[in-house]
């Protein structure tokens, strides 16, 4: 007897990391979220974003961020290519139709989960159903766009976000400082992003601060060469926060996407 394999197309979350922060410090968070039944892409992009600093980046077009500008083109150079190459692997090979790419979620930590949440809108592509960020703050991104200071972007309300951070992210309390929202804890931007950035929240849309997460709680292992990461103390139960972490995204992910179970190899004569 020969066996036949049914595959459905599975939804696909395409995770961007943050800058200096390599995509292996991601791993842990992309298998628990396969193993939902979801393909994950975690993608490496290497550019010099800020003139003689080369590092790993999740690709922000700078010129797409000015405010005259943001919104009426994709400020995330790599989403593209990424997408043309999901698009490839979805025609041949062992991924052949296996890639929903009508149910796209973009997530992200720090600069890419700003950058998944920019992004999420359905006219750069309509498959996109849904977005999610880990300790992203906007103001550090929209700055370099020129944008005044304190000012949150609006952002895409077509689809489902959520917002998680951690009520001791040294890294966003930094950057309130620097880019106007002195006022704000790292929970309180968090909360200002999602009730000042959505003009009209999607109903599924919500904000989860975790007690003692900081910025890198969601890297690991933790390289701490990135370079900012003497700004916080690192927590001592990281396995428990990275826990909740994946809870929560898996949560959210379960909320508006339902992906179908890849069938058993059925016997066949």
């Amino acid at each position: 007897a020969n066996a036949r394999i049914s595959i459905l197309a599975k939804s696909i979350v395409i995770f961007f990391g943050g800058v200096n922060c390599e995509s292996y410090q991601y791993y842990w968070l992309a298998q628990a979220i396969a193993e939902e039944g979801y393909i994950v892409a975690v993608p490496s992009w290497m550019a010099q974003q800020l003139a003689g600093r080369t590092s790993f980046t999740p690709g922000i077009d700078l010129a797409a961020l000015k405010p005259e500008v943001y919104g009426s083109r994709p400020s995330l150079l790599s989403l593209l290519p990424i997408l043309e190459a999901l698009n490839t692997l979805n025609g041949e090979g062992v991924l052949a139709n296996a890639i929903d790419l009508g149910a796209v979620i973009l997530g992200g930590h720090s600069a890419g989960g700003t950058m998944a949440l920019m992004n999420a809108d359905r006219r750069f592509m309509s498959g996109i159903v849904g977005s999610f960020s880990l300790m992203a703050n906007v103001l550090a991104t929209s700055a370099l766009g020129g944008w005044e200071r304190g000012q949150i972007p609006p952002l895409p309300t077509d689809v489902p976000a959520l917002l998680i951070g951690g009520d001791a992210d040294q890294i966003n309390v930094h950057h309130n400082a620097q880019f106007g929202r002195e006022t704000l804890d790292s929970g309180g931007m968090i909360a200002a992003m999602l009730s000042e950035g959505y003009a009209t929240p999607h109903p599924k849309s919500s904000a989860i601060v975790i007690q003692g997460a900081t910025h890198y709680s969601v890297c690991y292992p933790l390289d701490e060469t990135i370079g900012r990461t003497f700004l916080e103390e690192q927590p001592e139960k990281t396995t428990a926060i990275r826990a909740m972490v994946k809870d929560a995204v898996v949560w959210f992910l379960g909320e508006f996407i339902k992906t179908a179970p890849i069938p058993h190899p059925l016997p066949t004569t």
